[in-house]
Parts: structure tokens; C-alpha cells; sequence
């Protein structure tokens, strides 16, 4: 896991290509269109997401696996 500045990094890239990354900085409707929501622990602050998995068979569920998405700023 890559810890970011997020708001260095936007101005450089910024800079460069001339698209402003700063969208991404923080929680709101871009990360929400993506099914993150605003996650915090301890001094560490980002989005989150859970995504569910479910195989089915003729009986009924069969097995229910979690994938856990975290992207942390800081």
C-alpha cells in the first residue's frame, strides 16, 4: 500500500499534464460513484469499500467471500 500527499502530487500532476487530479483528494460524489464511503482509523483517513461475493446453488448460498477496497491519504 502506497501512502500519497495527495495535494503535492495533484499540483505536480497538474503541472505536467494539465488535468486537475484534486477530485481525488478527498471523500465526495467521485468516490461515491465507486461505492466508497469516507473510512477513518486512528491517524489514518481514506475511503473504503466491501464488496460481497455470493455462489449460489440449487440448496441455497454456498459460500459468501468479503473483498475490503481501502485507499488511505493519510
Amino acid at each position: 500500500m502506497y501512502l500519497v500527499d495527495m495535494t503535492f502530487e495533484s499540483s505536480l500532476e497538474t503541472a505536467r499534464t494539465g488535468v486537475d487530479f484534486s477530485a481525488l483528494g478527498g471523500p465526495g460524489a467521485f468516490w461515491e460513484t465507486w461505492g466508497f464511503g469516507p473510512w477513518a482509523q486512528g491517524a489514518m483517513v481514506g475511503v473504503a469499500r466491501r464488496a460481497t461475493i455470493r455462489k449460489d446453488a440449487l440448496l441455497g448460498e454456498v459460500a459468501r467471500y468479503y473483498a475490503d477496497d481501502y485507499i488511505v491519504w493519510t
